[in-house]
């Protein structure tokens, strides 16, 4: 077959001037298309490969935009909770204000006509963040009383829970009740820590 594309050329070379001028243009148009064909091959493939990048980035563009959009809400969210955080610090007892918190729930019951039978601390319970500090009260008083009374130490600064109780008559005819609370006062583990160190 070699041979016959040999004599296929030499008598092309020999042959008319048509037929050479035909074949040197179907070749050079041959060769412009391979040409052509490479050239763009190699062109196409990056270009393909920058499109892939184009969207990859357009992606992350829209996956950061939308995370920023979020930012100011989740920065108020932020903000609110610190505000909460700060305000539940705010409401624990540092051991220095202690007396004066007991003070000022005496001074309440004094002012509401309530008899304090006894006042006792109970066991600490530890937290990772705060201590509970149990405190019962034995109390003696009116239910408006000591509805009263409840009232006012719901309302201190300080985070005061009433946790269990109990309500008795004094005498089956009397109208004063005599009311068992355990109430817990919480203080800072930090601030423990602090005043034990």
């Amino acid at each position: 077959m070699n041979s016959n594309v040999e004599f296929g050329l030499s008598e092309l070379a020999e042959g008319p001037v048509w037929a050479r001028g035909v074949f040197l243009v179907a070749l050079f148009v041959l060769l412009q298309f391979l040409g052509y064909w490479w050239y763009f091959e190699a062109k196409w493939a990056g270009l393909e490969k920058q499109t892939q990048q184009e969207q990859s980035l357009a992606q992350s563009i829209q996956t950061q935009s939308q995370i920023a959009a979020r930012l100011p809400e989740q920065q108020r969210q932020y903000h609110h909770r610190l505000d909460l955080i700060q305000q539940a610090e705010r409401s624990l007892v540092e051991a220095d204000d202690l007396p004066s918190l007991l003070e000022s729930i005496h001074q309440i019951g004094t002012r509401h006509q309530i008899i304090f039978e006894r006042i006792t601390w109970g066991a600490r319970e530890t937290n990772q963040h705060y201590l509970a500090l149990a405190l019962d009260f034995e109390l003696r008083g009116d239910f408006h009383q000591i509805a009263r009374f409840a009232e006012q130490v719901a309302q201190l600064p300080q985070l005061i829970h009433f946790a269990d109780f109990s309500v008795s008559r004094v005498s089956p005819n009397s109208e004063a009740l005599y009311f068992h609370v355990r109430a817990y006062i919480y203080q800072s583990q930090l601030a423990e820590n602090l005043n034990a160190g």
